[in-house]
């Protein structure tokens, strides 16, 4: 299988309701792979519902934050999550290959 790194950012219109927090924890915890949030110097990993819904409660409404998806397949990740959040959030970005970090023999 080919993981890959993915980033985007996302905009804040408004803060995100429980209902939707807790789809964002299941998409995560379902994913065969790494979702990471960050904000203000924070990181979360949405698989932990009480850290995702603490941390997301601190995003204020025109705020942004990155969002990392490493794994298979993470650009469908990424548009479950942009899908979820089409009414609170916009993806102020267009997603970004990362490069994964490899030994290098000289």
């Amino acid at each position: 299988m080919n993981r890959k790194i993915i980033s985007s950012s996302l905009k804040f219109e408004k803060s995100l309701n429980i209902k939707k927090m807790i789809a964002i924890y299941q998409t995560a915890y379902k994913y065969d792979g790494t979702i990471y949030f960050l904000y203000q110097h924070n990181v979360v990993i949405p698989s932990h519902l009480s850290k995702l819904v603490t941390f997301l409660m601190m995003v204020r409404p025109k705020d942004e934050l990155k969002v990392i998806v490493e794994g298979t397949e993470p650009e469908e990740i990424l548009n479950q999550i942009k899908t979820l959040c089409t009414d609170d959030v916009h993806f102020t970005a267009e997603p970004k290959s990362l490069l994964l970090n490899r030994s290098v023999h000289v």
